[in-house]
């Protein structure tokens, strides 16, 4: 289980900031681009990334329902197998992500009740920035409720994202 310190530590910073920003949307990170060679970018495994997300949002989700906020979630939102959404880096978001985010926290900010409505967790896009028909994962907002703190249930989620995606992009072979 993850060390207490970092809970607490992060339950007083989103206290702290409410004080002074009361409406606040919490943001999961996003997988990297998987890449044939992650140790040339210094990166672990997909796999070992994918577990590190898996253990760290129920501490999103608790912190959201406690302080009934809104969740973005771009771990189930990227494409980590379509470099479009990402900069010059497997670790940056592209323009394109940066679209998507920008576009996620303005339905957010528009459409969310804070302090009123329950906490809910965003995934999905509002609008895909280039029209690709093949990319496009519709936005979804789910209430955070006690199916959530089942682990294997948001790991099989991710992992149906992941392999989505994959499905997704064309595979390319180069040779030279």
């Amino acid at each position: 289980m993850m060390d207490q310190g970092i809970i607490d530590g992060f339950e007083r910073l989103v206290t702290e900031v409410t004080k002074v920003v009361p409406n606040i949307i919490l943001v999961i990170v996003y997988h990297p681009l998987v890449t044939s060679c992650p140790i040339f970018h210094m990166l672990p495994k997909a796999s070992v990334i994918t577990e590190l997300i898996v253990r760290f949002t129920p501490m999103f989700l608790d912190i959201a329902k406690k302080f009934k906020l809104p969740v973005i979630d771009l771990a189930r939102t990227f494409n980590p197998h379509d470099s479009r959404d990402y900069g010059s880096t497997p670790i940056e978001p592209s323009n394109r992500s940066g679209l998507y985010i920008a576009e996620m926290a303005r339905h957010i900010i528009r459409t969310f009740q804070f302090g009123k409505e329950d906490a809910k967790i965003y995934t999905g896009l509002v609008s895909d920035p280039d029209g690709d028909e093949s990319n496009w994962r519709p936005l979804k907002a789910e209430v955070i409720d006690e199916s959530f703190k089942d682990l294997e249930k948001y790991r099989t989620s991710l992992n149906k994202h992941m392999e989505d995606g994959r499905s997704k992009v064309k595979s390319a072979c180069v040779i030279s």
